[in-house]
């Protein structure tokens, strides 16, 4: 008689409502006690807190208060799921902002070198040291077996010495958008003027400029030009060939150099 009973029920209107020792509403269409059974022990499974109580038939008074319970069960429930979402996420945030943090501790190098060699044909060489000391990074070094004068003297976007002849390098080393010209705050960040040779072709280098930090031009290359840079035209200062390069690396501030 029960089982007729629960089969007779099985169906009302739009959805299924069963019940019996564990009855709960179905969501279409789930049929049969057994189904439906599971269905609540997975719900209170869901949200053990708040469990859902058993709806015990369609035309029992009961029926409505216990679906208004449920749906409120289900409503905390759901806040709370949301709640955990929230909590997650501000854990996520606070992590990333703590791996920034570390980050941005991580002490960046203040030495660096560049040994310059010549392109084809030319004899140009030297070497130069950068430091970086708080917003100023100073170059210094010396140039030799220059023609006397000036020479354009800029730190170009690539550490690439492939080819004979200093192209590989690229232009300027700009991050900015700026045009070529004179140093400073509107010029190429690379845009570092000339540098002057003497009668015996030895230029000495002694240049701090405040736009460019040392981590942003390692792996770039310093690129001597044959003439003078006029600091106006475009792209490059109008200032010849190539004669020599040297990639800027970390330098060791443990070595010391040999006595001649």
């Amino acid at each position: 008689m029960v089982e007729n009973e629960l089969a007779r029920h099985d169906h009302v209107g739009e959805q299924n409502v069963v019940y019996g020792s564990e009855p709960t509403v179905n969501f279409p269409h789930v049929t049969g006690a057994r189904d439906s059974s599971l269905m609540y022990r997975g719900m209170n499974r869901w949200c053990p807190s708040h469990p859902i109580p058993p709806i015990e038939s369609p035309h029992s008074e009961k029926l409505t208060m216990n679906s208004v319970h449920w749906i409120s069960t289900l409503a905390i429930c759901a806040g709370l799921s949301l709640s955990s979402v929230a909590s997650a996420q501000d854990e996520a945030a606070k992590a990333h902002a703590a791996a920034h943090a570390a980050h941005a501790a991580i002490e960046l190098p203040t030495l660096g070198v560049a040994m310059i060699v010549p392109t084809k044909d030319s004899k140009v060489r030297g070497l130069l040291s950068l430091t970086q000391k708080g917003e100023e990074l100073k170059i210094s070094g010396k140039i030799n077996n220059l023609t006397p004068g000036e020479h354009g003297f800029h730190i170009h976007t690539f550490g690439d010495l492939r080819g004979t002849d200093g192209t590989a390098t690229g232009g300027h080393y700009d991050a900015s958008g700026h045009k070529h010209g004179a140093p400073g705050a509107e010029s190429h960040a690379g845009d570092l003027g000339n540098i002057t040779a003497d009668e015996n072709g030895v230029a000495t280098v002694e240049i701090t400029t405040s736009h460019t930090k040392l981590h942003f031009v390692l792996g770039r290359a310093f690129v001597v030009h044959a003439g003078k840079d006029d600091l106006t035209s475009q792209p490059s200062g109008d200032a010849g060939g190539r004669v020599a390069t040297g990639v800027i690396g970390i330098g060791n501030p443990d070595f010391k150099m040999p006595a001649k």
